[in-house]
């Protein structure tokens, strides 16, 4: 876990954790890594992961994409 910890090209600081049971979600935001940084433009972008904990270890995380804050709902599809 640590060498794939430092292979990220971004820290991160967390700014939300909810349960939602199965999975405890948490957003991110991005931060330079200490020493010889390279996020780049992520740096202050937004990232969230769902985390399965057993017994105090993650055991399972998944990246979770959240829609923008402008996006608007589709409608429904029509037959043209």
């Amino acid at each position: 876990m640590r060498f794939f910890n430092r292979t990220l090209p971004c820290g991160a600081k967390v700014t939300r954790v909810e349960d939602s049971g199965a999975y405890v979600i948490a957003r991110f935001v991005l931060t330079e890594r200490p020493g010889k940084g390279e996020c780049g433009s992520g740096v202050g972008g937004q990232a969230s992961t769902a985390f399965r904990i057993r017994r105090r270890h993650i055991v399972e995380w998944r990246r979770v994409v959240e829609p923008a804050p402008d996006a608007t709902p589709a409608g429904p599809l029509t037959d043209a």
